[in-house]
């Protein structure tokens, strides 16, 4: 379980990670120091929408663990139809965190605040939509036979890419969403 695809996806978001705590920075930078930085009376995104994709992604990463710890076991029993349920989940976060994204009318060519918000609103679309894909092609190899019991090492790396998600996810809705409403301007 610990093979070289298990380090070249952990490799690769810790890059990505970098990008992502540089974006944090730049957020917090001119939400923070920034003398032009134009912060609205109300957050234009739905909290609501967010928490309730924040928690189908949670659910996706919960189902997606628990059959990584099977196939640790030995277990690939409905494999197939698990990668398949974690996929539409992740379509189904995806198509929230859109909806929260065009229903917030942002003004990304008129104001910063709201092009660095959508700028966050796409990474997480970019990463949700792919972990879904990754993962429905997952359940077409477990169709086919390349992974289950004999060959478990595959969902172990996919798995990372949703706990990642799942983490910055949050970290989104906390920065672009949560601490706005706390603080204020």
């Amino acid at each position: 379980m610990d093979g070289p695809g298990l380090w070249a996806m952990s490799i690769t978001l810790l890059a990505n990670g970098s990008f992502f705590l540089s974006y944090l920075f730049g957020w917090f930078y001119l939400w923070t120091v920034s003398p032009e930085w134009q912060m609205p009376e109300s957050s234009p995104l739905s909290l609501l929408g967010l928490i309730l994709a924040g928690a189908v992604l949670t659910a996706g990463t919960g189902i997606f663990e628990k059959l990584v710890r099977g196939l640790r076991q030995g277990k690939d029993a409905r494999l197939a139809v698990g990668m398949y349920c974690i996929s539409a989940l992740g379509f189904v976060q995806v198509a929230i965190t859109l909806w929260v994204l065009l229903s917030a009318n942002l003004a990304v060519t008129e104001t910063s605040h709201d092009a660095v918000i959508m700028v966050g609103l796409a990474y997480a679309l970019l990463h949700g939509g792919l972990g879904a894909v990754l993962t429905l092609l997952q359940g077409l190899r477990v169709g086919y036979g390349y992974v289950g019991a004999h060959a478990p090492f595959e969902p172990a790396v996919v798995a990372q890419w949703w706990r990642y998600n799942l983490a910055t996810f949050w970290i989104l809705v906390g920065a672009l969403a949560v601490l706005p409403r706390i603080i204020g301007s």
